[in-house]
């Protein structure tokens, strides 16, 4: 009987040990169900913030797309622009020449007209000179 006895006291404290053990795994699981659940809630949150992340980069592509499309454009519209001024220059260039040689003239002109007055106000003077002496040769005459 004492063996029947020692045999249950060994049951009995195996059945306390594999009840602790089984308590133990209890408590590892709920420790590994709560870990399990924050992993899939973190990884929940990381496919959501990839997900907005992959938007944010297409939305990104799409402006660097439309900013290089209008830089190109705005490069084109720089190019049209150069070649006005430089056809607006030579325009410049070509009438300031056309002026320089106009203003060239025109001293030389009034040059000669300076002479000229000079000229016609010396004739002027002789021929009131003259006219003075066929007034006085007239009055000598009368």
């Amino acid at each position: 009987m004492k063996a029947a006895i020692d045999r249950s006291g060994d049951l009995e404290s195996q059945v306390a040990m594999l009840q602790r053990q089984l308590h133990e795994s209890m408590v590892q699981s709920a420790k590994y169900e709560e870990e399990n659940r924050d992993l899939k809630n973190r990884l929940y949150a990381a496919e959501e913030n990839a997900e907005r992340l992959t938007q944010e980069n297409t939305e990104s592509d799409d402006l660097v797309a439309d900013l290089e499309s209008r830089v190109l454009d705005m490069i084109v519209e720089n190019r049209k622009v150069t070649t006005s001024v430089e056809e607006l220059q030579s325009k410049v260039d070509t009438v300031t020449k056309e002026r320089d040689v106009a203003q060239s003239t025109v001293m030389e002109l009034m040059s000669g007209n300076e002479h000229t007055v000079q000229i016609l106000e010396t004739l002027q003077s002789e021929k009131d000179e003259l006219l003075n002496k066929l007034k006085e040769a007239e009055e000598t005459f009368k």
